[in-house]
C-alpha cells in the first residue's frame, strides 16, 4: 500500500494543496519509497526556508534567486552558524528533491540555476572542509543532475 499521508510536502504545489490523482499515483510508483521519502524530507526543509523568510504563500515553480538562497541558507557559512546547516552532500540530494518536485507539478526548474547551485554547493563543501569533514565534491555535484 502506498502511505501517500506520508508525502504531504511534495504532493503540495507550493505551500498550497493539491488533488491527488491516479496518474500522480503512477508517477511516484516511478521511484522506490525511500526516495519519496528523502524528496519530501527536501521539500519540507525547503517550505521550512519559505516560511522563516516570509515567502508563504507560493505556488511552483520557485525562481532562480530564490533556489540560490536557499542553498545559501541551508549551507554552512564558515562565518555564521545558524543550526539548521546541512552537509554540501545532503543539500545536494535536496536540490534533486526539489527538482523532482518541481516535475511532479509540471513546473518549469530553471536550467540555469544549475551552474551557479554546483558553486554555491562548492563554497559550503569548503565550509566542512574547516571542519574537518571531506566530501568528494565531484559525488555531490553528480548526484544533482
Amino acid at each position: 500500500m502506498f502511505q501517500v499521508d506520508k508525502l504531504a510536502a511534495l504532493l503540495k504545489d507550493g505551500s498550497f494543496e493539491k488533488e491527488f490523482t491516479p496518474q500522480d499515483l503512477h508517477f511516484l510508483r516511478g521511484y522506490k519509497w525511500n526516495s519519496l521519502v528523502g524528496f519530501n524530507t527536501a521539500v519540507k526543509k525547503f517550505l521550512k526556508f519559505m516560511n522563516l523568510k516570509g515567502r508563504l504563500p507560493f505556488r511552483l515553480p520557485v525562481d532562480e534567486d530564490t533556489i540560490h538562497e536557499f542553498c545559501f541558507w541551508a549551507g554552512r557559512d564558515e562565518d555564521t552558524l545558524t543550526g539548521q546547516e546541512i552537509a554540501a552532500s545532503t543539500l545536494g540530494k535536496y536540490l534533486h528533491g526539489i527538482q523532482v518536485w518541481h516535475i511532479y507539478h509540471k513546473a518549469t526548474y530553471l536550467g540555469t540555476v544549475n551552474k551557479r547551485v554546483k558553486i554555491l554547493l562548492r563554497s559550503t563543501l569548503g565550509s566542512y572542509i574547516c571542519y574537518n569533514i571531506r566530501r568528494d565534491f565531484c559525488n555531490v555535484t553528480s548526484q544533482l543532475y
